[in-house]
């Protein structure tokens, strides 16, 4: 009678394993976010927007990766520094022209080498009767974490605000 219960319960295992009753493995743990790497993705969102407030075109370049990308509204993706240099030439070469932003929020990849931050943006120029206009963005920014931990832009695409 004994030897019939271990059988009985080997089998009961079998079939639950068979019929998928059984934990698998394979199934990812619910993700709890990373808070310090996202503040940290956040402090270099800010400091991108500091740099290219006070250096202008090379310090909006400076924050891409070297294939970083840009996705600028109704063109074709622009990839690398000296591409995105040449899209966003004229935009800073203009003196009355300012670009500035804040991000919203922040989130990384549970690998931690990923991440986005969005957030809004204004492009403030001087209409030629000289009057101040302030286009309103929305964007997104994709970031790649480097080999020595910091962040570089993988890819930024704004869109203008409804």
């Amino acid at each position: 009678m004994r030897r019939s219960g271990y059988a009985l319960a080997a089998l009961t295992l079998t079939a639950s394993i068979d019929l998928g009753c059984a934990p698998d493995k394979n199934v990812p743990k619910p993700f709890a976010p990373d808070r310090t790497a996202e503040a940290a993705l956040l402090v270099a969102d800010r400091s991108f927007a500091r740099d290219t407030a006070q250096r202008g075109l090379d310090g909006w370049v400076d924050a891409f990766a070297e294939d970083g990308a840009q996705l600028p509204t109704g063109q074709a993706i622009v990839i690398g520094k000296p591409a995105i240099r040449e899209l966003m030439k004229p935009l800073f070469a203009d003196p009355n022209s300012r670009l500035r932003w804040e991000p919203d929020r922040a989130s990384v990849s549970a690998s931690g080498d990923l991440g986005y931050t969005y957030g809004h943006a204004q492009v403030i120029t001087a209409s030629p009767a000289g009057e101040t206009v302030a286009a309103k963005i929305q964007y997104l920014t994709v970031w790649k974490r480097q080999l020595d931990g910091s962040w570089k832009v993988a890819m930024d695409v704004g869109t203008p605000e409804p």
